[in-house]
């Protein structure tokens, strides 16, 4: 398993964006569709991208490539908890107990 991606909402983008370029991270502005402008880079294999924090963001989104992700939604299921439906190898948005969002893909 290895993390893909982590996003950070942000209540300011525009400060949040000139704190991490400070740091010495190359930011590009991106939108997808109607999404909101959000600004992203890679570090080695991870993806981080920085997001305007709405009311529908939880604190963080971060992704898992999972070598078997039918065995891990498997065990999620067996341990409670509800995650609703899933296709075999699609990619799945998973909202863990504390409301932070979970993007499973296979590796």
């Amino acid at each position: 398993m290895k993390l893909s991606l982590l996003v950070v909402y942000c209540e300011d983008l525009e400060v949040s964006l000139q704190y991490y370029d400070a740091l010495g991270l190359n930011f590009v502005q991106e939108q997808h569709g109607k999404g909101p402008v959000h600004y992203s880079t890679e570090i080695g294999d991870c993806v981080l991208e920085l997001y305007p924090a709405t009311s529908r963001s939880g604190p963080t989104r971060f992704g898992l490539d999972i070598k078997e992700p039918a065995d891990a939604i498997a065990r999620l299921r067996a341990a409670g908890f509800d995650i609703g439906e899933w296709k075999a190898g699609a990619p799945m948005i998973l909202t863990d107990p504390s409301g932070n969002k979970i993007h499973i893909s296979a590796e």
